[in-house]
């Protein structure tokens, strides 16, 4: 493991406004990473109050106000850790409502990060600036699919800027050897369309895929799937530490046997509370808020060797 990827909040660094910045946090966290030999991607959300659209007001996944504003921003976190950053991610999911109010729409977000591009160019021209990583989902209940967005990225005009693609192709209850046409991990090359399909036709075969979130949770509130029993029909929210360990491995042997990999990431590392059930986002870790080790733990290590 060579990379982290963490938030740089901006509703963190500029609670208040626009006069004032708060670094502490993320002084303390890439000084740690660079002195570990770790490369970081920084993912540049979420908006503070003041910077909001007046149509969300009240949610930090609403969409800024002015992009030039989120713009400088991103510029500023640039200029300040040029040096400790490796590439640079445009917000997180703007496929998914969970994480872009009022509404997702591929337009609005080129918009943005067009916007965002220029700035973080005119300071640091070879800092990798992608995508914000697209989350599965469908082109329905206010979600866009992440084939869906990317066809939108290109017919907005957003080609030239970005330098790789990110996706969050998770694919559980399935492992990714199993070819689903709703798995996030399928929809990369085996559907079709596919993303890369997509990206092909738009000339941008030779951009890389970031892979900058992909796991599972180990429990959760719903059923649960296994290795003997995948459970497609029980609409499972979590896997068992065998599926994980499987998942887990499967995507190392197929991102180690393709050549449009740029750099994939687990999510997580560690569980936020392996003792609550009640959200499944407790429990992506390989490793237990106790610290003690999962199964996918020895299971991604061999996986690397």
């Amino acid at each position: 493991i060579t990379w982290i990827r963490i938030d740089i909040d901006w509703w963190t660094v500029q609670p208040d406004g626009p006069a004032g910045y708060n670094w502490s946090r993320y002084d303390t966290t890439l000084d740690l990473a660079q002195r570990n030999g770790l490369k970081v991607l920084g993912i540049i959300a979420y908006t503070p109050p003041w910077a909001r659209s007046a149509q969300c007001a009240q949610d930090p996944k609403c969409q800024p106000a002015d992009f030039n504003v989120y713009a400088n921003y991103a510029k500023t976190v640039v200029q300040r850790y040029g040096n400790q950053l490796s590439a640079i991610e445009i917000w997180n999911e703007p496929n998914a409502l969970s994480f872009w109010r009022p509404t997702p729409n591929a337009t609005t977000y080129a918009s943005m990060l067009k916007a965002a591009y220029t700035a973080v160019k005119s300071v640091v021209p070879s800092m990798p600036v992608l995508t914000g990583g697209t989350a599965p989902a469908c082109t329905c209940n206010g979600n866009i699919s992440p084939i869906d967005f990317a066809t939108g990225l290109y017919g907005a005009g957003a080609k030239n800027y970005f330098d790789g693609l990110a996706h969050h192709p998770y694919s559980y209850p399935a492992p990714p050897n199993d070819v689903q046409p709703w798995s996030s991990w399928s929809q990369m090359t085996q559907t079709s369309p596919s993303i890369r399909g997509v990206m092909t036709a738009n000339g941008d075969g030779s951009k890389l895929l970031w892979l900058t979130e992909a796991g599972a949770p180990t429990n959760g509130p719903g059923a649960v799937a296994t290795c003997s029993n995948y459970n497609y029909g029980g609409s499972p929210d979590h896997v068992d530490d065998c599926l994980q360990s499987l998942i887990l491995t499967q995507v190392v042997q197929n991102v180690k046997a393709v050549s449009w990999d740029g750099v994939t990431f687990f999510y997580s590392y560690q569980d936020n509370n392996s003792n609550d059930p009640s959200t499944v986002e407790n429990h992506f870790g390989i490793v237990r808020s106790n610290g003690s080790q999962k199964p996918s733990y020895a299971a991604l290590k061999n996986s690397l060797q």
